[in-house]
């Protein structure tokens, strides 16, 4: 068990993070002492153990149980403060990501936080209506009421500073990615819930995120030498999945609201998961590095919910 439970740890400490720097930090430890825990040679403390599954999200029940938990949901309860809640989401989501031998899939019929995190306005209304879907916000709230935590815009920064390192990722987009962000904001605007000016610098937030992502598509890799790969699904896709392979393990997480994840670590439904995505893909168009025609009609589709955001049509969609 004492291996597990030192798998478990390293394996959920983020690469860019020494695991022996990692344990001198978290429990006051000096390096020898540290090493020393991690190469089994001396068992952590109970209070060790309590503190490490508590900073590192890892299920203590899992590991003396010898078995994953077949799923897990995170959503959010109405006595819950929103601001921990909403990070928490962001971090999950990033540590999906922090394995670098990792192979992941992602089908998404809107904008993720990978995206949306690189632009403070767009962060901004996703907080504030992830507030207020959640009724932690007076219906008749602002957007400039709501201001974006400290706590969230450090993050943001660590987010941006040290981005996802795996070893490959596909992304199959539905060809209608943007229009349900878009007639969220219009929704809000009509309610007058969003000034003009914030509702034309969230426009032009993403417009920039959709040039952003037009250019990226020119080249196959980033700068941690991911391999990335974008499709166009020919059919819809109903709700945002990720299917992560990390070696032997497998994990399925899927995106019941924008803001809710139900993650399953049973092996059969992500094999499941697997399947579906590999058919969705073979009903899918390449437009990374390849398929210009393609690639211009989906972005121009992209613009063109952009654009009908401010036409007097209450239905342009």
């Amino acid at each position: 068990m004492i291996n597990q439970l030192i798998s478990a740890i390293q394996e959920k400490i983020p690469v860019h993070i020494k695991p022996v720097t990692y344990l001198m930090d978290t429990l006051d430890l000096g390096r020898e002492s540290a090493y020393r825990r991690l190469r089994g040679e001396i068992p952590f403390s109970f209070e060790e153990v309590a503190l490490l599954a508590q900073r590192l999200e890892f299920s203590v029940d899992e590991i003396v149980a010898n078995k994953p938990n077949k799923s897990y949901s995170d959503f959010p309860s109405w006595n819950e403060d929103g601001s921990e809640k909403f990070l928490g989401m962001m971090k999950r989501f990033s540590k999906s990501f922090y394995l670098n031998s990792a192979e992941v899939i992602v089908s998404q019929n809107r904008a993720n936080f990978s995206t949306l995190m690189y632009n403070n306005d767009l962060l901004q209304f996703y907080y504030y209506r992830f507030l207020h879907q959640i009724n932690y916000i007076d219906s008749n709230c602002i957007l400039a009421d709501v201001q974006l935590p400290e706590k969230i815009l450090t993050f943001q920064k660590q987010f941006i500073n040290n981005p996802p390192e795996v070893k490959k990722i596909t992304y199959i987009c539905d060809k209608r990615m943007l229009r349900n962000l878009c007639k969220e904001i219009q929704y809000f605007y009509r309610r007058k819930l969003l000034s003009q000016d914030e509702f034309f610098a969230l426009k032009k937030a993403l417009t920039d995120l959709t040039n952003m992502m037009h250019q990226r598509l020119s080249h196959p890799q980033n700068d941690n030498q991911t391999l990335i790969y974008y499709y166009v699904s020919m059919f819809d896709i109903s709700i945002n999945t990720t299917f992560i392979q990390h070696e032997s393990n497998l994990i399925s997480k899927f995106w019941v609201f924008p803001f809710s994840i139900i993650e399953i670590k049973n092996s059969e439904i992500c094999q499941l998961h697997r399947s579906f995505l590999d058919m969705l893909k073979r009903y899918s168009v390449l437009i990374s590095q390849s398929n210009e025609l393609a690639r211009e009609k989906f972005f121009a589709q992209q613009h063109k919910y952009i654009n009908s955001m401010t036409d007097n049509n209450p239905n342009p969609y």
